[in-house]
């Protein structure tokens, strides 16, 4: 077998290729068939190399169709003389250049490669501007001093109100003795009582003697 792949190495790299399957991408997770150009009844052998990495033995298939395989995912059919390699779940570790060889009359030959790689799947990230203001607010030194009171301010205020305390006070005391003693007066008014009025007051008194003649001499 290591015969084989040295001898499939060689012919790569000193024979030109003239028929080459063009690679094909595939999904993750599919199931890959891969068709050998040879058509023989004999066993074939197939290879794997992976992109920049060695060649690699996959399996066997005896012309009675016994498979000798290591990894189980790897699969070999034979129908009317074309043989066939079944990859089962395709990973990017399965990306690469896959050969059939086959020995008849103690010749070998070499089919075509095929090439099979992983599809990715390209996802474009959302992109989210995020706006952010800073607000600046430059205040001299003069606006924090009036701004802020301090200590001396705050005893100056204290000091010009027990003052208007000391004024107000008593103005405020007097004005309500004031409000009272009216208030006092307006009862003590209302309460009094009145003298009743005789109608006798209100008659035309009659006019004395001595006052009319002098009225009289005018006719």
């Amino acid at each position: 077998m290591k015969i084989i792949g040295f001898f499939l190495v060689v012919h790569l790299t000193s024979t030109a290729q003239s028929a080459v399957s063009p690679g094909k991408m595939v999904k993750k997770g599919e199931t890959v068939v891969i068709e050998c150009s040879l058509t023989a009844n004999e066993g074939v052998y197939w290879f794997f190399q992976p992109e920049n990495s060695k060649l690699k033995f996959l399996l066997y298939l005896s012309g009675a169709g016994k498979i000798t395989a290591k990894d189980t995912r790897f699969d070999s059919k034979r129908s009317f003389g074309k043989v066939s390699l079944t990859v089962k779940t395709f990973t990017k570790e399965d990306s690469g250049k896959y050969y059939c060889v086959m020995v008849r009359n103690m010749n070998m030959e070499f089919g075509n490669m095929v090439a099979r790689y992983l599809e990715e799947i390209k996802t474009t990230p959302k992109t989210t501007t995020v706006v952010t203001s800073t607000k600046v607010t430059a205040t001299t030194q003069s606006e924090k001093t009036s701004c802020t009171p301090t200590e001396s301010r705050l005893a100056k205020k204290e000091d010009k109100m027990s003052c208007h305390l000391f004024i107000w006070a008593p103005l405020t005391c007097a004005a309500s003795l004031l409000l009272l003693a009216l208030i006092f007066v307006s009862v003590l008014y209302c309460k009094r009582p009145r003298r009743r009025s005789c109608q006798h007051q209100f008659r035309k008194r009659p006019i004395p003697e001595d006052i009319r003649r002098p009225l009289n001499n005018y006719h």
